[in-house]
């Protein structure tokens, strides 16, 4: 729910975390005037609650605690170090970045005791944590307009992971896409913010691209991540204007260079992520409407196989988030999803708690996979 929309009251149902990865409001909390103005104050553009007396459904994680912690404490100081050692490229050419790179300094960091190999590490302890999952929770981490910029790249790595587990990417693969994904930013770090969007964009990959592939184990770091996650189906995208073919399989395309697998996976976690969180000034979505915005993108910017098996793996109305049912008995009421069903991601089980006028009323379980005709909607975002 929107900050501004906050009533006292209103019951947390998610931890609110800040930058470091500590608690500063817990799950179950009830707000109060000074709780929410104090949000506002941290810079946080919504929080996930629910309405006072109603029941509480703790949403799902993909990851615990102590893991998110931990990979934002590694990827902060990998950020770190990376752009304390190159202060002085956010304005220089592709050229000077070249030099900068090769330069005794730098190389140490990219070796294999460097900080991008402790990334490495990190990546393969999230990959054996999402693959303990049958499904994506379906939300991502609350973020602001200053979080840093590893949450994101955190919440990209969990979304491709699962979409590389659905279409049976090997155990190393894996990794590889994981560590790309924790790194497919990184070349934001030395960006002039004061470009525009589409120039902020081609840079970034670029730079990115030619930062890890100066690492002792490219293939590792998979810098293509970095280079085409921006990159569209039908050759519209940054930096380079590659063409995919919107399939899983892959096939021999001459000589021309071609989109990698782990680059699509890529471009569609990151999609969603954005969508979730409401970067570039949009709003944020609801997984739903952000699920259509993805099947709405796919053929022209992403890979359409890929976005099937995604789709696969992702509720469309995550555990605990809030739905008006439209139809049948329960035509206009208000209900809280409980249980997702990984074989009906779009047919949750749901506990209905408020009536068509708004009113409380005895709370009710609804399987909607019985009830076919029932529609849903999210609301209180």
């Amino acid at each position: 729910m929107p900050v501004d929309k906050l009533i006292p009251g209103a019951i947390v149902e998610q931890n609110l975390l800040d930058a470091e990865g500590n608690v500063i409001l817990y799950a179950g909390v009830r707000l109060s005037m000074a709780y929410i103005k104090g949000i506002k104050a941290r810079g946080h553009t919504r929080l996930y609650v629910q309405d006072p007396g109603e029941t509480v459904v703790e949403r799902d994680h993909d990851l615990n605690n102590e893991t998110r912690i931990r990979a934002k404490e590694t990827l902060a100081a990998a950020f770190d170090r990376i752009a304390d050692a190159l202060p002085a490229v956010r304005k220089a050419t592709a050229e000077d970045f070249a030099k900068a790179l090769s330069t005794t300094h730098v190389r140490v960091l990219l070796t294999e005791r460097g900080p991008l190999a402790q990334v490495a590490e990190i990546a393969n302890r999230i990959v054996e944590e999402v693959l303990s999952h049958d499904t994506l929770a379906g939300v991502t981490c609350i973020k602001t307009g200053n979080t840093p910029l590893y949450d994101h790249c955190l919440d990209v790595c969990v979304v491709a992971i699962m979409i590389g587990k659905v279409i049976g990417l090997p155990r190393e693969r894996l990794g590889q896409l994981a560590t790309g994904c924790l790194l497919h930013d990184i070349g934001m770090l030395f960006v002039d913010p004061e470009l525009d969007e589409l120039e902020r964009i081609r840079q970034h990959t670029v730079l990115g691209y030619e930062l890890l592939r100066s690492t002792d184990d490219p293939d590792l770091l998979s810098p293509h991540v970095a280079y085409e996650h921006h990159e569209h189906q039908d050759g519209t995208g940054l930096p380079r204007g590659l063409a995919g073919s919107n399939t899983i399989e892959r096939g021999h395309r001459g000589s021309a260079p071609v989109l990698t697998l782990i680059g699509e996976i890529a471009a569609i976690a990151n999609c969603y992520d954005n969508l979730l969180s409401g970067a570039h000034r949009h709003p944020p979505m609801a997984a739903d409407q952000a699920l259509a915005e993805i099947s709405g993108r796919a053929v022209t910017r992403l890979n359409a196989e890929i976005v099937t098996a995604f789709r696969s793996v992702v509720p469309v109305y995550p555990k605990g988030a809030q739905v008006m049912l439209e139809g049948q008995t329960h035509d206009k009421c208000l209900a809280v999803v409980s249980e997702v069903h990984p074989d009906q991601l779009a047919r949750p089980t749901v506990i209905v708690v408020r009536g068509p006028a708004g009113e409380r009323i005895d709370r009710v379980k609804v399987d909607c996979r019985e009830h076919p005709t029932i529609k849903l909607r999210t609301v209180g975002l």
